[in-house]
């Protein structure tokens, strides 16, 4: 499989458009930003107030200058975030990182938590093109219009969707849907399984890595993940030569 490349961008001045919060702390970004090229799997670095490291952000989609994000309050960067308002300024570097490849293959698509928001880019582009494509998510409870029609839903508190948890539900997912292709992007625990899963029945496999990362742009070796290639393990930074990597080629322990 070969994953394509972004090279990183400056700075970024862009406006707020919206800034929605669409659960008790799940939040969606919009912003006008005049970028190049933006595909799914890319991520932005958000300089928050206060802070000198930015803040790496996976994007959930692109088109005619909108760029939209997802991100959950769990500190002081992420609150700084969610009291943006409607024409503030953000100051962001990207878009980073490489991104998911596009095959013309039927497509099964596993997100979890903030981790929907590639999976939900990726799906729009992979419909755009007119290939089969399904989502299978997994969120703690209802996120209103944030996922195509194409989606199963799984809610921890059964507020929307089917109740459960999506790794409870995952194998026969992909039995009843037969993808040639998974994509991925959550928790660990989610892609591990996934990628597990795709080992058993013989398929491709994409993960998009999450990690706090403190540079975003590969100096500082904070990112390391192990990835087997033709003569052994090699260290490979998320944020450089990610975060899209081979699923079955990750050192998961």
């Amino acid at each position: 499989m070969q994953l394509l490349k972004v090279k990183p961008t400056k700075i970024h001045k862009a406006k707020v458009i919206q800034n929605t919060k669409l659960s008790d702390d799940i939040y969606r970004l919009e912003l006008v930003a005049d970028l190049e090229e933006v595909n799914p799997g890319n991520f932005i670095s958000i300089l928050c107030e206060g802070k000198t490291l930015r803040r790496p952000f996976s994007i959930a989609g692109f088109k005619y200058n909108k760029l939209e994000i997802l991100y959950k309050v769990k500190g002081d960067g992420t609150i700084y975030m969610s009291e943006l308002r409607p024409n503030d300024k953000v100051d962001f570097i990207g878009a980073l990182g490489n991104s998911f490849s596009i095959n013309n293959h039927k497509s099964l698509l596993i997100g979890a938590g903030v981790g929907v928001a590639p999976i939900k880019f990726l799906s729009e582009k992979l419909s755009e093109k007119g290939i089969d494509n399904k989502i299978i998510a997994g969120l703690q409870t209802n996120i209103t219009d944030l996922l195509p029609k194409n989606s199963t839903l799984y809610t921890n508190d059964g507020s929307s969707g089917l109740k459960g948890s999506v790794l409870d539900n995952l194998e026969q997912e992909i039995i009843e849907y037969n993808p040639k292709i998974i994509y991925t992007c959550g928790p660990k625990i989610v892609m591990e399984t996934a990628v597990k899963l795709a080992k058993k029945y013989n398929l491709q496999i994409e993960t998009a890595l999450e990690r706090d990362f403190a540079c975003g742009v590969g100096a500082c070796m904070g990112c390391i993940v192990e990835i087997i290639e033709e003569d052994g393990l090699v260290n490979k930074r998320i944020c450089k030569d990610g975060p899209v990597f081979d699923g079955r080629k990750v050192i998961w322990n």
